[in-house]
């Protein structure tokens, strides 16, 4: 099981959608960290006197402080985040995680596809979500396949993942797996970066989002159908983790 609770862990900020033929700001520094997701095109970036390109899927990082210079080199899109991190930048280098400049990335298919998430929620107030595909990035680019080697918790996931309609009882989850509901609860966190109870509400409302933007069900229809068996518990969850009610979600994002 890999023991993430060692890793420096990102908080997502602010997330704005560019679309660029030139940066506004092509050299300087910044104050606080921030980096850029590429969704399409190409960018060439120098910080701290690291040269390296990126396209879609790239990630490159702006530690506070240093200084950069970048161009685009292909009419680009990609996101622009403002970002902290729960280490200092001494106990991160001491962890030997100090992104700086273009990230290697191991699995560039799977941070497009968590480069994709991002976007849909650019220009929203931050959400667990929204931490939690960031964080997949960060795993993306440390490991390249970010499954989770835990074999019983990866079962709890996939049960999670494939019947989130139904009701699911994290003790059960623990019975299944063998273990004490303190112990499933301590593995599940050090193998996900979230506790069981975190993971199968962000799941629920996650499913709860695509119904509710893609199809016209009503607001207790995409309720049940994602286990929330009472509407307003449902209406209060979606707004804490998404900052707008169920409704006024569907009147923005619907095109």
């Amino acid at each position: 099981m890999r023991k993430y609770d060692s890793i420096p862990l990102p908080e997502v900020l602010s997330i704005a959608r560019c679309s660029r033929t030139v940066f506004v700001k092509n050299s300087g520094s910044d104050s606080e960290w921030s980096a850029v997701l590429v969704c399409s095109g190409k960018i060439s970036v120098t910080v701290d006197g690291q040269t390296g390109a990126a396209e879609s899927g790239g990630v490159v990082f702006f530690p506070p402080g240093k200084q950069y210079e970048r161009d685009i080199i292909e009419p680009a899109e990609f996101l622009f985040l403002r970002l902290k991190w729960n280490k200092s930048d001494a106990a991160m280098q001491e962890a030997s995680f100090y992104p700086c400049g273009v990230a290697g990335i191991q699995n560039v298919e799977r941070a497009k596809v968590d480069i994709a998430k991002l976007k849909t929620m650019s220009g929203e107030a931050p959400t667990l979500p929204m931490q939690h595909i960031f964080r997949d990035l960060i795993f993306t680019i440390l490991f390249g396949d970010t499954s989770v080697d835990d074999e019983a918790i990866n079962a709890a996931i996939e049960t999670i993942e494939n019947d989130y309609s139904s009701p699911i009882k994290i003790a059960a989850l623990a019975k299944a797996s063998g273990m004490s509901h303190v112990n499933f609860s301590h593995r599940f966190n050090a193998a996900t970066g979230m506790n069981p109870i975190e993971y199968l509400r962000m799941t629920r409302l996650s499913n709860a989002k695509e119904l509710i933007v893609n199809t016209d069900r009503s607001i207790a229809e995409v309720a049940a159908l994602c286990g929330f068996d009472n509407q307003f518990y449902f209406s209060k969850c979606f707004r804490e983790a998404f900052a707008l009610s169920p409704m006024k979600f569907r009147q923005l994002h619907r095109i």
